[in-house]
């Protein structure tokens, strides 16, 4: 949008990104019934095919190869049943379908899981339930996006995987439900990243905007 303007207006704009609570997201409490076995989390309408649901499904035969105790918790809007039948009966029973959640239990499940996954083939701009599950703690795996991406300063924040490639999401869950001390590393590191994003550093960001546009300071 950035390069929109400054190519056709003659113009400029600060890019600011989008503002969560991190102190709401750190401060969840894990929900029990959700946190055992290695636990893989996806959020995202199941009817839209560029949240990639259908990638990490594709995935999901590899990652139960790899790490046999692996279970995927699905949340958000949708029909449970139509994805359940797109899957080989054997691994169904590594699938819960939570429903639409809300803010609370939104937090509750990022405490709760492993390893979230955000396998988004295209569309985002920005991707502020990466900045969330950062906030909370939980170790990522993400699509290459340049939006996300940026969000995860490059990996230094979460792993990066080939959009669309499901064989190499495989190969980086499993690497991380293998590698404990991988995902402390991007846990702890995660965490210092999403204060680029609390309402505390973005706030007077927007603010110093609004007063430079009426001409203070």
């Amino acid at each position: 949008a950035r390069e929109t303007l400054t190519i056709h207006l003659e113009t400029d704009a600060l890019v600011i990104p989008n503002g969560i609570d991190t102190k709401f997201f750190q401060d969840a409490k894990t929900e029990s019934a959700w946190k055992r076995d290695f636990t893989i989390g996806f959020i995202g309408r199941f009817s839209e095919p560029r949240k990639g649901l259908e990638i990490l499904l594709q995935a999901l035969p590899d990652i139960v190869r790899g790490v046999p105790n692996a279970r995927l918790l699905i949340a958000g809007p949708g029909e449970g049943l139509e994805i359940m039948q797109s899957v080989s009966p054997n691994l169904r029973n590594r699938l819960v379908f939570l429903g639409r959640l809300n803010e609370v239990e939104k937090a509750a499940f990022f405490k709760s899981i492993d390893l979230y996954v955000a396998p988004n083939t295209g569309g985002e701009s920005f991707g502020i339930i990466l900045a969330e599950a950062m906030a909370s703690g939980t170790a990522i795996v993400a699509s290459d996006l340049p939006a996300f991406e940026q969000v995860l300063g490059s990996g230094k924040y979460g792993e990066i995987f080939r959009t669309g490639d499901s064989s190499h999401l495989a190969e980086r869950v499993i690497a991380l439900a293998q590698n404990p001390e991988r995902r402390n590393t991007l846990s702890q590191s995660a965490k210092l990243g999403a204060v680029r994003f609390d309402w505390n550093t973005v706030g007077p960001e927007i603010m110093n905007v609004y007063l430079h546009a009426i001409g203070e300071g």
